[in-house]
């Protein structure tokens, strides 16, 4: 569910949800053994049914850390497994009474007797009347900078008790400056892979000024995950538990389960809580930057403010009259989080955001993709591609287009890579430059070693078919025989280009990528001849030619061997057009041997 700013003060003013900005406790100091660093922990073997704990956490920046109680229930034994078990407890008390358990609210340190006990980092069932929530031991949250006892991962949502099923609490994600367009278009796709709601967020005048935020963390404050910094902003929301010097430790569950890694996070201030009975969030912003998430673990985040965060910059530069930009250039620049598997599609939510707000044309056009992927390793993968779309923005389709190929690169089995930069330029002009190839054909018959025209037959968007003249050279080594010529677009190439053998599984990285760079590109087509007869696959190897007595021997193997219907196959030509090219045919030669030299 996305809520705009104007949304959230309608069901306001409907009365179907209500803010809390820390009224029930304002002018209550929060007492200052609460806030100290490092205080000492209450064993989780002395917690009883009954005991009441109390807790602080920030609902409003304005109005600083609040108060709230938590009535011991019990404790949910291996929550965590053999090693690790849930405290349960109803919360109540200041906001509290009001939001309930609150999205953003993980990390909520809760104390004992002065001692701290753990954080707050579950909830049971999304609409149960009480405030049921799970605590983290704070012993087990210690163990995050351990990494003989740290666990990588996230707890299975699966985990059922008496008082309902436990589940993390969200990490509301909060974006600034993403357009409406884009918010739709990525939303699910994050929570699919685990993050919590987008949630847009004022841009400033709201809540306590930068000023006003303590620019430290403290026990029951703010802290961001920072995803993306820059021309946008896209950051998880939670709460810290604990402090000391340099380090901290927050949320009381996994933020992406990534255990050792490299994330900014930042200050935040918190504007108000939402409070809702479909559940409740922190509505906040990242403020500055604050250091380095250095552990994912499934027990609590940790990190470091002595140190700061690597990150992958990103340039976006747009060019043409589609984004109001008529002979002129444009760049807008990104910081991502150096994330293992979800940097592409960071990468793709800045490049369509850019375009889409910018693109005052939403009507359709053609875009011309242009730029560089620089790896880790010094290796850079050229980006050369022409996108089109009619009648709809272009946005969302470049910005798939990217994100293919980051995840072609990056999810490489055999070696660990990381993106050091992208540039990318986006130009874009209003018609619709696209073919789709509809036909081939030749004239007199064919010999091996001949050089022929073809006519290849083209439908270009909206206009009269028309044919292009190229020319190949059929393989003089060719015995008479049926052949199929296909010309083909870049994505049905590269799928006949595994079956037919012109392309190979590797082990050398380096191999894979020169491999990948003679793929046709988007605005190419390939012209392609294949054996008509049986043949013989050895691995991705397809091997012509074998004797009839062979083929018959190897026509029922399997494994790395086997007999398939691909003859000899090979690849004649690579013609680049203007714009997209689509669509491929197939069509039926007859070759004759070579022609004998006249001698005269």
């Amino acid at each position: 569910m996305i809520l705009h700013i104007s949304q959230i003060l309608f069901f306001v003013l409907m009365g179907w949800v209500s803010i809390s900005s820390g009224a029930v406790a304002k002018g209550k100091e929060v007492p200052k053994w609460m806030l100290v660093e490092d205080p000492p922990t209450y064993a989780l073997s002395d917690i009883q049914r009954g005991q009441v704990a109390e807790g602080i956490s920030v609902f409003a920046s304005v109005d600083g850390p609040e108060m709230f109680q938590a009535e011991i229930l019990g404790v949910m034994d291996k929550f965590f497994g053999p090693a690790g078990d849930l405290i349960i407890a109803k919360l109540s008390g200041g906001p509290v009474d009001k939001t309930g358990v609150v999205a953003g609210m993980s990390g909520s340190p809760v104390y004992i007797d002065k001692k701290l006990v753990g954080a707050v980092g579950y909830r049971f069932g999304a609409f149960t009347k009480d405030a049921i929530a799970g605590i983290t031991p704070i012993e087990l949250m210690k163990q995050t900078f351990d990494d003989q006892k740290a666990v990588q991962g996230r707890v299975s949502p699966s985990n059922h008790s008496k008082w309902g099923r436990a589940e993390p609490l969200a990490t509301p994600i909060m974006v600034s400056g993403l357009t409406p367009e884009v918010q739709e278009a990525f939303a699910s796709r994050f929570q699919e892979r685990g993050y919590g709601e987008f949630m847009p967020t004022l841009a400033g005048g709201g809540g306590a000024s930068a000023s006003q935020v303590p620019a430290y963390f403290f026990p029951g404050g703010p802290i961001a995950t920072t995803l993306v910094e820059g021309d946008i902003k896209m950051a998880g929301i939670g709460t810290v538990t604990w402090v000391k010097g340099k380090s901290f430790l927050g949320f009381g569950h996994p933020f992406m389960g990534l255990g050792r890694t490299e994330m900014p996070v930042s200050y935040a201030n918190i504007i108000t809580t939402v409070a809702s009975e479909a559940g409740s969030w922190k509505l906040g912003r990242p403020t500055i930057p604050a250091g380095v998430l250095t552990d994912d673990r499934i027990y609590a985040i940790g990190g470091h403010t002595a140190k700061k965060a690597a990150t992958v910059p990103v340039k976006v530069s747009l060019m043409g009259k589609g984004f109001g930009l008529k002979n002129k250039k444009e760049d807008f620049s990104y910081q991502l989080a150096k994330h293992p598997a979800d940097l592409p599609i960071f990468a793709a939510v800045v490049t369509a955001n850019t375009m889409s707000s910018r693109n005052i044309r939403p009507s359709g056009g053609t875009v011309a993709l242009t730029g560089q992927v620089v790896l880790s390793g010094g290796q850079k993968v050229q980006l050369d591609e022409v996108v089109v779309a009619h009648r709809s923005s272009l946005a969302m389709p470049a910005a798939f287009r990217l994100l293919d190929t980051l995840v072609d690169v990056l999810q490489y089995e055999l070696v660990e890579v990381d993106v050091a930069s992208i540039d990318l330029t986006l130009e874009h002009k209003d018609t619709i430059d696209a073919e789709e190839i509809v036909g081939v054909r030749w004239d007199g018959k064919v010999h091996a070693g001949d050089t022929i025209p073809l006519w290849i037959q083209l439908k270009p968007f909206q206009k009269e078919m028309r044919e292009e003249l190229v020319k190949v050279k059929i393989p003089k080594g060719l015995g008479q025989g049926r052949f199929k010529l296909n010309v083909l677009d870049q994505a049905t190439y590269r799928f006949l280009a595994r079956r037919h053998g012109l392309l190979h599984r590797t082990d050398n990285y380096n191999d894979f990528l020169a491999q990948r760079e003679k793929l046709p590109l988007s605005h190419q087509m390939t012209v392609l001849l294949v054996g008509d007869e049986d043949g013989v696959r050895l691995q991705d190897e397809n091997i012509s030619g074998l004797p009839i007595r062979y083929k018959r021997l190897l026509k029922h193997g399997g494994g790395m061997v086997r007999a398939r219907g691909d003859g000899l196959t090979r690849e004649l030509g690579r013609f680049s057009r203007s714009g997209n090219v689509a669509g491929s045919v197939s069509v039926k030669m007859h070759i004759l041997p070579a022609k004998e030299k006249e001698w005269r």
